[in-house]
């Protein structure tokens, strides 16, 4: 993940003096390539420690390892955008496939370890309270965001929650007069720019249905409607990009939703799954 696309992801979880610097490197990305630790420290108003404890938090053992991604990224983003010897950002139409899953690994490991960063966990478990405290839950979503909806709605159903997930958002629509503020709306998005999905956040709100959101840390529409905000990380820099990491950082987070949801009340979650199977083998044979 470009290191660039790194920092905008993590925004909105720095403090006051990491989001100066950090603008500046997003601003100035060319010129911070050419400074030292103390150039750059002295341009932001900020203490040297103060630029080394930011490349920490980005993922970076020190300035010099930080500063040479930059210089990479940038290479690496200029090269490839546009360019139609690259399928899908880094990754060119002649690496081997050694190569790409070498690069498909690291963008994934990224998008995981930076959506385990921005999430803490005071915020995961009270998600985990709206799940396991709702009557029932709608889940909703579109494209592939629409499959982890749909993943995490079959999970909660197999330990007996009230879980359904409909990809025609018709039928979403037509559950909301049947839902009021005991029951949940989760709705998963990555750039939560969509207009149906908006309108469902909007009706959900009038009928005072809590929201759990899924989604980017950056600004969009849907977050206005949200009761409660996770976010999801992800690589989409690139145009070629086939929602690769930001559905890898999604069922991330809803599996561990459903961990949580599991550990409230393991004994009964236990038996039923063990149910379920048993259903299946049967099936099976």
């Amino acid at each position: 993940m470009p290191c660039l696309t790194k920092i905008k992801q993590l925004m909105d979880s720095l403090s006051d003096n990491e989001q100066r610097i950090a603008h500046f490197i997003v601003q100035s990305s060319e010129l911070v390539c050419k400074l030292s630790s103390v150039e750059l420290a002295q341009r932001v108003k900020v203490s040297q420690s103060a630029i080394v404890k930011f490349c920490q938090k980005v993922g970076y053992r020190g300035f010099t390892d930080f500063r040479l991604d930059l210089s990479k990224g940038q290479g690496e983003a200029q090269q490839s955008w546009g360019d139609p010897s690259y399928v899908h950002n880094d990754i060119a139409r002649g690496d081997s496939l050694a190569v790409i899953a070498d690069k498909l690994m690291h963008e994934k490991m990224m998008a995981l370890k930076l959506t385990h960063q921005l999430n803490r966990s005071d915020d995961v478990e009270l998600a985990v309270d709206m799940l396991v405290e709702s009557r029932s839950i709608l889940l909703s979503g579109i494209g592939a965001s629409w499959h982890v909806a749909e993943d995490l709605s079959q999970k909660l159903s197999k330990i007996g929650q009230r879980a359904t997930c409909h990809q025609d958002l018709h039928a979403a629509f037509a559950a909301l007069p049947h839902m009021d503020h005991q029951d949940l709306l989760l709705v998963i998005s990555y750039r939560g720019e969509q207009r149906q999905l908006c309108q469902l956040a909007e009706q959900a709100r009038k009928r005072r249905i809590p929201l759990l959101l899924i989604t980017r840390c950056q600004p969009n529409p849907l977050r206005q409607y949200a009761t409660r905000i996770l976010f999801s990380v992800a690589d989409e820099s690139s145009f070629r990009s086939s929602s690769i990491s930001s559905r890898t950082a999604q069922l991330a987070l809803t599996d561990l939703l459903f961990m949580g949801v599991i550990q409230r009340d393991f004994e009964y979650a236990s038996d039923l799954i063990r149910q379920s199977q048993q259903l299946l083998n049967e099936l099976e044979l």
